[in-house]
């Protein structure tokens, strides 16, 4: 099964420019302020590798496998435009720098060396005024039998992940909660996914209204299979689910492209 990674900015401060910068956490983004950081320096690091010991903290970003090439999308909001880019370093299993790579386009894809151990990936200032964070999806480039991947924001703030494969009219939408580092998103096999990630404590019926608005868009018709899940086993994610259930039946309904769920 593939999995498709998003990448939070995460509750360590430690690793984020400390002198002068101004940090708002709200509503499942970060708003970053620091107007006199020098250009060149890093805004915020992320690490898959961290000694427990000493950073008293657990690993910021997903393993990823060696020899692989990744398809990356930021989600960030940047004045002036292109005032960010993202920094890429490679490491052996001695910690020993096998390569760096930067990427100034918010969408594209990096190459994972075969020799790799370990990664970080930086947000690096190039006379940035002003950034709004709001995520980083990973992601296998061409993910088997996935044809296309699009990353959506509701309203509502939460999340939606939408993989379309070529070769199956069947459907599964996965309701998850995200985790507070990086949230962990299965690609069902012979399946088009839709994931619906809850940022907030609780799902909306704009939500299901946006989330039908988006199938209709991807071609689905009535009586398309649709299977209605849940990935993990919290509170959240259960009342996200009967909640679905409710406003997808009374939606779907109502709509006259309307599809039947299993």
């Amino acid at each position: 099964m593939t999995s498709a990674y998003l990448v939070h900015w995460g509750l360590n401060t430690g690793t984020t420019y400390p002198f002068g910068t101004q940090l708002k956490m709200k509503d499942n983004q970060v708003l970053y302020l620091n107007p006199r950081q020098s250009p060149g320096s890093v805004i915020h690091t992320w690490r898959s590798k961290l000694n427990f010991f000493y950073d008293r903290a657990s690993a910021e970003l997903p393993l990823l496998t060696p020899g692989t090439t990744y398809g990356y999308q930021l989600d960030i909001e940047a004045k002036p435009v292109g005032s960010v880019h993202m920094q890429v370093t490679f490491f052996d299993q001695d910690d020993i720098l096998i390569q760096q790579e930067n990427y100034v386009e918010l969408k594209g894809q990096f190459d994972y060396p075969a020799s790799a151990a370990s990664y970080r990936i930086e947000l690096v200032n190039l006379n940035n005024q002003r950034m709004i964070f709001r995520g980083l999806w990973l992601v296998i480039h061409q993910a088997p039998n996935v044809a296309d991947i699009r990353h959506l924001r509701l309203s509502s703030g939460n999340q939606v992940l939408l993989a379309k494969q070529p070769t199956t009219t069947a459907w599964t939408i996965t309701i998850l909660a995200q985790s507070m580092e990086t949230t962990t998103c299965p690609l069902l096999p012979n399946k088009n996914n839709v994931l619906l990630i809850l940022s907030n404590p609780g799902l909306e019926a704009t939500d299901v209204v946006e989330i039908i608005q988006l199938l209709r868009q991807t071609g689905v018709k009535a009586k398309t299979p649709i299977q209605i899940q849940t990935f993990g086993t919290s509170d959240r994610v259960h009342r996200g689910l009967v909640e679905f259930e409710r406003h997808f039946r009374f939606f779907n309904q109502s709509s006259p492209e309307g599809s039947n769920t299993n």
